[in-house]
């Protein structure tokens, strides 16, 4: 039975004896998402690649920093390391190989004043190390100040294609500018058509 994103199944199993029987319910969720990514450690999630800067990643989990929405998954955020030692003044957070993603949200947060840019880019999935932005669409970017609290931001990635996804900071060195939280990527519903059944091509 099928009753919105839920469908149950009722299996009743007989043991050995041929007598004795018991009924089991089994209930799976229907979902599109791709990513559903509230963080709950101080480590990256699987098959997310950070820039480096003397061997560490420039991006990590700020373990109870800010105020979580609660949606998801986590109490954490996710953003760019900042301050002197070593100096950062862009990094980026790659997630790569996405099957057909259609629309990306998140949770973002200005945490300090200034001329810091934080871009998300997007590219047809490459087994490619990241290099420059050469290849790369710019699907959205924002300049702190953007909002003091943490607010809802809508992406559109409506590709067909699997797509890397990047996420990229140009900031002043010392700062953490902007903190992520509760990324949610779906995927792009293959049965949709858009072709125009009066004027076929």
């Amino acid at each position: 039975v099928q009753v919105d994103n839920t469908v149950t199944y009722a299996i009743e199993v007989t043991a050995a004896d041929g007598v004795t029987k018991k009924n089991y319910t089994v209930v799976f969720q229907i979902t599109n998402d791709l990513i559903v990514q509230g963080f709950t450690s101080d480590v990256l999630p699987l098959d997310w690649i950070s820039s480096q800067t003397a061997s560490v990643n420039d991006w990590m989990i700020d373990v109870n920093a800010n105020y979580n929405n609660g949606l998801y998954m986590g109490s954490n955020s996710v953003r760019i390391r900042g301050g002197l030692d070593p100096a950062i003044t862009t990094g980026w957070l790659m997630i790569p190989n996405l099957n057909m993603p259609d629309v990306m949200t998140f949770y973002l947060k200005a945490r300090d004043a200034g001329v810091s840019t934080f871009s998300v880019y997007k590219r047809v999935h490459s087994a490619d190390a990241f290099v420059d932005l050469t290849g790369w669409t710019l699907a959205a970017s924002y300049t702190a100040p953007y909002d003091a609290a943490f607010t809802k931001q809508t992406i559109s990635l409506n590709s067909t294609d699997a797509l890397d996804v990047l996420l990229y900071v140009e900031k002043e060195n010392t700062k953490i500018p902007f903190a992520l939280d509760d990324i949610r990527i779906t995927q792009k519903d293959s049965m949709t058509s858009t072709r125009d059944v009066l004027n076929p091509k």
